[in-house]
């Protein structure tokens, strides 16, 4: 398995000169190319959101909170700096003191959420976060989730590839564990598919994203 260190690093380098991309061909403003950046670096880490190891749980965790945070602000933007303050400051006690020891609570690491299905979540959910609290377009809403999930794809790609001990010619015992299409759990699968469905009807119209993936 890749070490944390390797994996933001290899997502947060693809993302930045995917945004860099994106930004100089006038695609997205630079702002836009900050945020692609940014997602397909938190992509990159979302996998390990279960790990038993505390420092990646910890900075995810801290990542989350800043995105979510930006988004409540974008929300209720026209509100006073002292109902924000307080707005924040009850999200953060709800966020580490109930959400997250309950999340740890029922997860296990490479679990649901080394999945291709959790990938696919997370891409759906940031979609109708950027698109509804952001307020971007339709297209760049798309484009922000598939970078998401591209990030997400990286980390479990090179969990396999790190599963192979090329030296010594062989494929250790944590091969075919990182890079899968479900979890073992099956309720906890369907529990995620179900929220997939819920999310795909919240999502904004796909016309247009394949024309911004592409440059067009």
């Amino acid at each position: 398995m890749a070490n944390f260190a390797t994996h933001i690093t290899v997502a947060a380098s693809a993302s930045a000169v995917g945004g860099l991309i994106y930004w100089a061909t006038g695609s997205v403003s630079a702002i836009q190319a900050l945020l692609l950046a940014a997602a397909g670096s938190l992509g990159g880490m979302l996998p390990d959101i279960d790990s038993d190891n505390s420092r990646p749980v910890r900075i995810v965790s801290h990542l989350v909170f800043v995105i979510l945070s930006f988004f409540l602000i974008q929300l209720f933007k026209t509100h006073s700096w002292i109902e924000l303050a307080i707005l924040i400051g009850i999200f953060y006690l709800a966020f580490y003191y109930a959400i997250m020891p309950t999340f740890k609570k029922f997860t296990s690491h490479r679990g649901i959420f080394h999945s291709l299905l959790a990938g696919l979540f997370f891409a759906i959910l940031y979609i109708v976060l950027t698109f509804y609290f952001y307020r971007s377009s339709s297209a760049f809403a798309w484009l922000a989730g598939f970078f998401i999930f591209a990030g997400f794809l990286i980390h479990l790609i090179l969990d396999e590839i790190y599963s192979v001990d090329f030296s010594n010619r062989r494929i250790k015992k944590s091969f075919g564990t990182a890079l899968k299409l479900v979890g073992r759990n099956t309720q906890n699968n369907l529990i995620m598919a179900a929220m997939i469905v819920a999310l795909f009807f919240l999502t904004p119209p796909i016309s247009g994203f394949g024309k911004l993936l592409f440059f067009r």
